[in-house]
Protein backbone atom coordinates (compact mmCIF):
# COMPACT_ATOMS: atom_id res chain seq x y z
CA UNK A 1 0.00 0.00 0.00
CA UNK A 2 1.25 3.48 -0.70
CA UNK A 3 0.38 7.11 -1.24
CA UNK A 4 0.25 8.85 -4.59
CA UNK A 5 3.88 9.86 -4.07
CA UNK A 6 4.76 6.20 -4.55
CA UNK A 7 2.55 5.48 -7.55
CA UNK A 8 3.31 8.78 -9.34
CA UNK A 9 7.03 7.98 -9.29
CA UNK A 10 7.36 4.20 -9.56
CA UNK A 11 6.01 1.86 -12.21
CA UNK A 12 4.15 -1.28 -11.10
CA UNK A 13 6.87 -3.57 -12.45
CA UNK A 14 9.47 -1.69 -10.38
CA UNK A 15 7.37 -2.22 -7.26
CA UNK A 16 7.12 -5.94 -7.95
CA UNK A 17 10.87 -6.14 -8.56
CA UNK A 18 11.74 -4.38 -5.30
CA UNK A 19 9.27 -6.40 -3.22
CA UNK A 20 10.39 -9.74 -4.65
CA UNK A 21 14.08 -8.99 -4.06
CA UNK A 22 13.59 -8.04 -0.38
CA UNK A 23 12.58 -10.74 2.10
CA UNK A 24 12.09 -8.31 4.96
CA UNK A 25 9.01 -6.06 4.73
CA UNK A 26 10.81 -3.15 6.44
CA UNK A 27 13.63 -3.27 3.92
CA UNK A 28 11.17 -3.50 1.04
CA UNK A 29 9.21 -0.48 2.28
CA UNK A 30 12.39 1.56 2.74
CA UNK A 31 13.70 0.54 -0.69
CA UNK A 32 10.41 1.56 -2.33
CA UNK A 33 10.31 4.89 -0.50
CA UNK A 34 13.94 5.60 -1.43
CA UNK A 35 13.33 4.71 -5.08
CA UNK A 36 10.21 6.91 -5.21
CA UNK A 37 12.16 9.79 -3.64
CA UNK A 38 15.02 9.40 -6.12
CA UNK A 39 12.62 9.31 -9.08
CA UNK A 40 10.68 12.31 -7.74
CA UNK A 41 13.72 14.60 -8.03
CA UNK A 42 15.06 13.16 -11.31
CA UNK A 43 14.07 15.62 -14.03
CA UNK A 44 15.05 13.21 -16.80
CA UNK A 45 13.09 10.20 -15.51
CA UNK A 46 9.98 9.40 -17.55
CA UNK A 47 7.75 8.67 -14.57
CA UNK A 48 4.17 7.37 -14.46
CA UNK A 49 3.22 10.95 -13.53
CA UNK A 50 4.91 12.51 -16.59
CA UNK A 51 3.46 9.85 -18.93
CA UNK A 52 -0.05 10.53 -17.64
CA UNK A 53 0.44 14.30 -17.80
CA UNK A 54 1.49 14.09 -21.46
CA UNK A 55 -1.43 11.77 -22.23
CA UNK A 56 -3.75 14.45 -20.81
CA UNK A 57 -2.22 17.20 -22.93
CA UNK A 58 0.32 18.71 -20.53
CA UNK A 59 3.68 19.01 -22.23
CA UNK A 60 6.48 21.45 -22.99
CA UNK A 61 5.80 24.31 -25.42
CA UNK A 62 5.97 23.50 -29.14
CA UNK A 63 9.32 25.23 -29.57
CA UNK A 64 10.91 22.88 -27.02
CA UNK A 65 9.44 19.89 -28.87
CA UNK A 66 11.36 21.07 -31.96
CA UNK A 67 14.53 20.36 -29.98
CA UNK A 68 13.25 16.91 -28.98
CA UNK A 69 12.29 17.91 -25.46
CA UNK A 70 9.25 16.54 -23.65
CA UNK A 71 7.66 16.84 -20.22
CA UNK A 72 9.56 14.41 -17.97
CA UNK A 73 10.42 14.03 -14.35
CA UNK A 74 8.94 12.70 -11.19
CA UNK A 75 6.50 14.43 -8.89
CA UNK A 76 7.56 15.84 -5.54
CA UNK A 77 4.90 14.67 -3.12
CA UNK A 78 4.47 12.92 0.17
CA UNK A 79 5.64 9.32 -0.05
CA UNK A 80 4.13 6.71 2.23
CA UNK A 81 4.78 2.99 1.82
CA UNK A 82 3.40 0.04 3.77
CA UNK A 83 4.50 -3.49 2.90
CA UNK A 84 2.91 -6.54 4.45
CA UNK A 85 3.64 -10.22 4.05
CA UNK A 86 0.97 -12.89 4.26
CA UNK A 87 2.13 -16.21 5.67
CA UNK A 88 0.23 -19.45 5.84
CA UNK A 89 0.19 -21.27 9.16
Amino acid sequence: MGSDGLFDNIFDQEIVSVVTTNDDVSNAAKALADLARNHSVDTKFDSPFSLEARARGFDVPWWKKVFGMKFTGGKLDDITVIVGKVKTT
